[in-house]
């Protein structure tokens, strides 16, 4: 009789269900990698392929952004559309300068000045971003930054309409006055209200909103002409000096000199000024036993050429001595010119802040 070989042992149930969990954690894991590969390489975004497609230039200002990091794919694409805005208003802003230099009227800013201006005035507000995408041919994640025209407009109008409306007041003034002085009065407390400032504003609005910003194109004209206006406006208003009491003629030097400081010609002819400046000297005059003291001050009035008066200042300086009248009398002329010199710019400032409202 022949003997049979004994079964094989039993495989105990605890083992089938370590093999079971070994294998099916081993194809979770095959799975996940085939899964995200396919994530990796899935259909490329509409915008990928078509920029203009997805994000058409007349409804969305947009741009690309690419990093090896998900994270700071957003930060690249916020960089690319403020480098984007920036180039075209620097573009618009060159124009002008070049316009302006052909025609002699002003010259160009200098350019460190201008692009930080801009870098200044044209944060970005209202952007929107789409969800990041792998790029396997780049090996990068890429992303839109973009801004919807008709929202940020909606925006960004009240914050123009409220650096417009000051400017143009005072610059519209200035243009119905016929005093030439205080014209130019005016058009300097214009150049006050950030008149370089509120031209980048001006080529953002075009920038964001053409149809739009064409609205502002009266305050986008009174912006490029102010240099050309106020330079005429200065031309025209020479000025005339009447000093009755004097010393040498050194309370009208100085005067010429301080009007000259600002750019204001000075003429010997009454006819053909555009205004008289009075200056009324007030020697202020005391004799003592110690000697001879003067306290000098000087009124300035001056009138614009139909009469009218224009503005006024008063100017003191410090009290003088010596035994010899003469030469307390030179001393106080002395350092009357010597105010002058050092008070006219301060006084003039002022001048330019009230026609601005300030007091």
């Amino acid at each position: 009789m022949t003997r049979r070989s004994p079964p094989p042992p039993a495989i105990g149930l605890s083992r089938y269900k370590r093999f079971f969990s070994f294998t099916t954690l081993f194809f979770a894991f095959v799975l996940a990698g085939v899964f995200a590969a396919c994530a990796g390489l899935r259909t490329p975004p509409e915008w990928a392929e078509n920029l203009e497609a997805a994000f058409p230039g007349d409804r969305y200002i947009a741009a690309r952004g690419a990093s090896a990091k998900r994270e700071t794919a957003p930060q690249s694409a916020l960089t690319a559309l403020s480098s984007y805005v920036q180039t075209q208003i620097s573009s618009r802003t060159d124009m002008a300068e070049s316009y302006a230099e052909q025609n002699g009227a002003v010259s160009s800013s200098m350019r460190l000045e201008q692009q930080t201006l801009i870098q200044t005035e044209t944060e970005l507000f209202a952007v929107r971003y789409t969800d990041p995408w792998w790029n396997p041919a780049i090996q990068m994640w890429e992303m839109i930054a973009y801004i919807d025209r008709s929202e940020a407009w909606s925006l960004f109008e009240p914050r123009l309409s409220s650096r417009a409306a000051p400017f143009m007041a005072v610059f519209e003034a200035a243009e119905h006055d016929p005093e030439p002085l205080r014209r130019f009065l005016r058009y300097k407390a214009a150049e006050g209200f950030d008149a370089a400032a509120l031209r980048v504003y001006l080529d953002f609005a075009r920038t964001l909103d053409p149809g739009r910003a064409a609205a502002f194109d009266p305050v986008r004209q009174a912006v490029a002409a102010l240099p050309q206006r106020m330079n005429q406006a200065k031309f025209e208003a020479s000025v005339y000096i009447d000093c009755p009491v004097d010393l040498d003629g050194a309370t009208g030097a100085a005067l010429t000199s301080a009007l000259s400081a600002e750019g204001f010609p000075v003429t010997r002819d009454r006819n053909v000024a555009g205004a008289i400046c009075l200056a009324i000297v007030e020697e202020g005059l005391e004799k003592r036993d110690a000697g001879t003291f003067y306290n000098p001050a000087l009124t300035l009035s001056v009138a614009g050429k139909t009469g009218a008066a224009l503005f006024s200042m008063t100017i003191n300086a410090p009290r003088q001595s010596a035994i010899n009248p003469d030469i307390a009398r030179r001393r106080g002329y002395a350092a009357l010119a010597g105010e002058i010199q050092a008070q006219f710019h301060t006084e003039w400032e002022k001048q330019i802040a009230e026609q601005r409202g300030e007091r």
